[in-house]
């Protein structure tokens, strides 16, 4: 009978020890953009992100182009769950787009995007879809809209899930609005003392429940802030813009 509670105690313990190692550790990785113009420099972000596990922070060096003369994919975030994506303090970092959004983050929770530029061409900056859960968080990052930037209806920043967006400065021309926060998948998200300008509109909030607060807004051709397409709620609230 000892002999028999003893081997079932190891057992327990074996299956103890298993079970911790499968776990993942949190890491940092410091990712750098790939040298050379003829290949899109965000394959080695983009297999960090592939690679990273639950609560891993990525740092980011240099500029991330997910274009060329061959229209490509952009930088996903794809089914990932605490994530930092954060720019090198002393290096700094960018992500630009091509005919796609510079970055899209898509059945994921709680991602954090900190201090990074983005660059959109011919499509959305970030793009944030309905199928994530948590709260993601874009935070201190500067988006801008370039020359090419023509067909009209693209957002420095779309949102179909909740966010929270603070700090970031957002100018993409003035055919194309600044940050967009639709369905009301998006409830309860937070715009905060963010900078935009020169944009056609500079807020959009079509769910009835977002809040935009101690937001800067100036020299848009429309609405600085465009509240519409569901009726006003209680916990809609637009404060000190």
């Amino acid at each position: 009978k000892r002999k028999l509670t003893t081997w079932a105690g190891a057992v327990a313990l074996a299956w103890a020890v298993a079970g911790l190692t499968a776990a993942h550790a949190q890491t940092t990785t410091h990712v750098y953009a790939s040298p050379g113009p003829d290949a899109p420099e965000n394959r080695n972000l983009q297999n960090a992100i592939d690679a990273s596990g639950p609560g891993d922070t990525l740092i980011l060096h240099g500029n991330f182009q997910a274009w060329d003369a061959v229209p490509s994919g952009p930088t996903t975030i794809n089914a990932k769950t605490n994530l930092t994506l954060i720019a090198d303090a002393t290096d700094g970092a960018s992500v630009e787009g091509n005919w796609q959004p510079a970055l899209y983050i898509s059945g994921s929770s709680n991602i954090t995007v900190a201090g990074i530029a983005v660059a959109l061409h011919c499509n959305h900056g970030i793009k944030i879809a309905d199928s994530n859960t948590g709260v993601q968080t874009i935070s201190n990052c500067t988006v801008t809209g370039s020359s090419d930037l023509t067909n009209g209806g693209k957002r420095g920043i779309l949102s179909d899930s909740r966010v929270t967006i603070v700090g970031c400065h957002v100018n993409v021309t003035t055919s194309h609005q600044g940050i967009a926060v639709s369905t009301t998948t998006a409830a309860n998200s937070l715009i905060l003392n963010n900078t935009i300008t020169n944009c056609a509109s500079g807020i959009q909030l079509t769910s009835a429940h977002g809040q935009a607060i101690g937001n800067t807004i100036s020299h848009c051709t429309y609405e600085g802030i465009r509240a519409g397409n569901y009726t006003y709620s209680s916990t809609m609230i637009l404060q000190s813009n």
